[in-house]
């Protein structure tokens, strides 16, 4: 399981695609990966909702849904 901000960006999770994008998206395919984000974002601040935070899983750990809760932590 990979989750966090890869500052990396793909359209497949909603950004024009960049190179560190372009890298982690051929990562995640060849070992077999699955991308587990829905389009809530994980980043709100003011008028700003981005989905920062991504969340990798391999096959055999592939979980059906995950949540984003409003509680805000460190």
């Amino acid at each position: 399981l990979f989750a966090g901000d890869f500052n990396s960006h793909h359209v497949y999770w909603g950004y024009r695609t960049d190179s560190s994008g372009k890298l982690l998206w051929n990562w995640m395919c060849t070992n077999n990966y699955t991308y587990l984000n829905s389009k809530v974002a994980t980043f709100v601040q003011c008028n700003t909702r981005l989905v920062l935070d991504l969340t990798f899983a391999s096959s055999n750990l592939f979980i059906s849904s995950w949540a984003v809760v409003d509680t805000a932590t460190n």
